[in-house]
């Protein structure tokens, strides 16, 4: 008799896993949680349950990575992908907290397949750290500066960074690639706010541990020590009778260790002769500095240095056009002061660069139509000229010559070896 009553439960239990499954598919909860509920005082009953969820889940798998891939998701951008898996986890953590009452096997069924998920969905196929190089980058937008930022919801966005964070396999190029972000975001005053920084900074310390936000850490604290070595810098200044030398600039003391920059690989062996208009800021502060810091050497990164330079032409507007250039760019178009007309041999004489360099630059200028080339059809190389467009016009006033035209895919080549160095050589205490 026990025998035969254990064969009908099977077979029940069976049909009922039938049942289990289509309810899975239409997403209908309340039964679900009936249907636990009526198995789960039975030794072992849920076992056909968690097999036909681990059948369920995998479907899931098929579905969303066809969705990724093909694009319908948007998988182009971080936003979309990293909304696309929180989304996925959202509903299971749901469905396993309210139909099965939070079921330990449950939850270790589903965990195991989200890491597998998360690390090796189609989006992943090509490149297996993706999924981390995609989760920082949509860090770094929520933490960067915007009018569409809300930093009142910024605690639970960030919850769902460190969310899909824990079940990233490869955390380390995560650490590498936000770290990246992060110095970018502090170096160009683009950050939110320090308390959003912070935020971000205590999330992955409770995740990962002090040994992988010490340098995050550092980074704020030395954009906070550089503020207020600035104010200084300008006090100094006056007492010396220097007022009017690096009023419009600022500095930025960084500690090597901490932060992810690498020498600009394009730059060796040039020797970079920075405009005069800032080398007697450039003097004052390192004076400053080793009058308060003796024994330090500073190590000047010039391509890490950038600026505003104004420009009035005759067919400029009553405001004078402002440029954002490099402090590459900006010896560059500093030497027009005093020239009409410069040669690829007398700038490059003149400022120091590289022919990498030189060539970049220039072909920005020329795209922007900054610059016009002698020859006309020419390319910036040796024994072409190059005057000032007087005639240049814009529909902005302040034109970004940082990101622009033709040159745009030889600087992302840049920074890709440069991230690779960055990769391979990142400094250890």
């Amino acid at each position: 008799m026990r025998t035969c009553n254990q064969s009908l439960l099977q077979n029940h239990v069976g049909r009922m896993g039938d049942e289990f499954l289509f309810h899975l598919e239409s997403r209908d909860q309340l039964e679900l949680h009936r249907m636990f509920n009526h198995l789960s005082s039975i030794p072992n009953a849920l076992n056909e349950f968690y097999h036909q969820f681990s059948k369920h889940v995998m479907r899931v798998e098929l579905f969303a990575t066809s969705s990724l891939v093909n694009g319908t998701a948007d998988s182009s951008t971080a936003k979309a992908y990293i909304k696309e898996l929180l989304e996925i986890h959202a509903y299971y953590d749901t469905l396993i907290k309210t139909a099965f009452a939070s079921d330990a096997k449950f939850l270790r069924c589903f965990d195991e397949w989200f890491v597998q998920f998360v690390n090796k969905n189609g989006v992943c196929q090509q490149k297996p750290d993706k999924s981390a190089m995609l989760l920082a980058a949509h860090a770094d937008s929520l933490l960067r500066e915007s009018i569409h930022t809300q930093e009142i919801e910024l605690a639970d966005k960030l919850a769902g960074v460190m969310t899909i964070f824990q079940y990233l396999m490869d955390k380390e190029t995560f650490h590498i690639a936000y770290s990246k972000r992060m110095a970018d975001r502090l170096l160009k005053g683009r950050s939110l706010s320090v308390q959003a920084e912070k935020l971000m900074i205590g999330g992955l310390h409770e995740a990962g541990g002090f040994e992988h936000t010490r340098k995050l850490e550092t980074m704020l604290e030395d954009t906070k020590i550089s503020s207020a070595l600035n104010v200084g810098f300008q006090c100094w200044l006056r007492e010396s009778g220097w007022l009017r030398v690096g009023a419009g600039v600022s500095f930025q003391v960084l500690r090597a260790w901490s932060w992810p920059l690498a020498i600009d690989p394009s730059s060796s062996g040039t020797s970079f002769i920075p405009p005069k208009s800032i080398v007697n800021a450039h003097s004052r502060f390192d004076k400053f500095y080793k009058s308060k810091h003796v024994g330090r050497e500073l190590r000047w990164m010039w391509h890490l240095c950038n600026g505003e330079l104004k420009a009035n032409f005759d067919s400029s507007p009553r405001v004078p056009y402002v440029f954002r250039v490099s402090a590459y760019q900006m010896s560059i178009l500093l030497l027009f002061n005093s020239h009409a007309t410069i040669s690829y041999d007398s700038i490059q004489q003149n400022t120091g660069l590289g022919e990498e360099h030189l060539q970049q630059y220039l072909s920005v200028f020329l795209y922007a139509g900054l610059l016009n080339i002698s020859p006309d059809t020419s390319h910036p190389v040796s024994g072409t000229q190059f005057a000032l467009n007087l005639n240049f016009s814009s529909p902005k006033i302040k034109v970004n010559l940082l990101r622009n035209g033709g040159a745009e895919r030889e600087r992302k080549n840049i920074e890709e070896i440069r991230a690779e160095q960055e990769r391979q050589h990142c400094l250890e205490v």
